[in-house]
């Protein structure tokens, strides 16, 4: 036998590698149990059971979602849009719907004492296997999207995230009400009412470049990022973070809903208010700092040139 041959013969059979399906099949299943674990902890309910049903909704989600999930915003969205079906499917209306006899006052006090679980579904559940799932697409499919840009992501987003707190704030501070630090309680100094509504806002507006960047392809589809993220801010801020911060205690009861029901109309207005800033000052950002002079085949944008003849005047100034 020459070598030749030897170099053809087959070999010890090696393991297949997963298919990437199967992989964010996995995936999907570890962080559906982690956010299983996460409900237990917040909602005393919580049974083995639905630890199952948590890690069965991120093999699902993984095995029939992983494709739409090409960056973090879109897995945010669609991990919560699944999260909130299977919350209507399965605690909300399922038994109304398999009888046909529910009428809508039952189902509405099923939906009001299954609130807290719609919490739990979108902010547990929904939130961390979308988000790890669509991290895993980004990475995936990193060589057919578009470069990404951390500053872009964060100038552009805190500004408008800003704007949309100078627009809203100036709105909402006549009749002294932040919808965006609901669930805080009470802040004696008004100074610190309104810086802390400010950071919020340009927290949230940085994150939203950071999350939709790939995604916002005109002002129609960045409203409609804006207007889910604000919503999903409402269930994650008010109704969990900041009673965290606070050391109030957790309270996903339909009561507290209610009482923060004006935060959700605000944080909706808000959340529409940065997609169309952010829609506007990415634009212009790409205008002015990416695109190329055609015309003069010149490397670099205006916008950059001219910010870069100011730094250099500025520094010249100060020597």
């Amino acid at each position: 036998m020459n070598q030749e041959t030897r170099g053809t013969a087959p070999g010890p059979l090696k393991a297949k590698a997963l298919s990437p399906t199967w992989m964010d099949s996995l995936l999907g299943l570890l962080a559906g149990f982690a956010g299983g674990l996460l409900c237990k902890a917040a909602l005393s309910s919580w049974t083995p059971r639905n630890l199952v049903l948590a890690s069965l909704f991120g093999l699902i989600f993984g095995l029939f979602f992983s494709k739409r999930a090409t960056s973090p915003g879109a897995g945010l969205i669609w991990g919560l849009g699944f999260a909130f079906f299977l919350w209507i499917a399965i605690p909300a209306g399922l038994g109304h719907l398999l009888s046909g006899f529910g009428h809508s006052g039952s189902m509405f006090g099923d939906a009001q004492e299954h609130f807290p679980e719609l919490v739990a579904y979108l902010v547990c559940l929904g939130m961390p296997v979308g988000l790890i799932l669509g991290i895993r697409g980004a990475v995936r499919c990193k060589a057919e999207q578009p470069a990404f840009s951390w500053g872009r992501a964060i100038v552009v987003g805190g500004f408008s995230g800003l704007l949309g707190g100078m627009i809203f704030g100036r709105w909402m501070s006549a009749g002294d009400f932040f919808p965006l630090l609901a669930g805080l309680g009470v802040i004696h100094s008004h100074g610190a009412t309104v810086a802390l509504h400010f950071g919020i806002a340009i927290l949230i507006g940085a994150s939203f470049g950071v999350l939709f960047q790939r995604d916002v392809r005109g002002f129609g589809s960045s409203m409609g990022w804006g207007l889910g993220y604000g919503i999903f801010w409402w269930f994650f801020g008010p109704l969990t973070m900041l009673p965290l911060v606070t050391r109030a205690g957790l309270d996903w009861s339909a009561d507290q809903g209610t009482g923060l029901f004006g935060s959700l109309v605000g944080h909706i207005l808000y959340g529409l208010i940065v997609g169309v800033a952010y829609a506007t000052v990415d634009r212009l950002w790409v205008r002015l700092f990416i695109e190329s002079d055609p015309l003069n085949r010149e490397p670099e944008g205006p916008g950059l040139r001219l910010f870069r003849s100011l730094s250099w005047g500025a520094l010249a100034g100060l020597v």
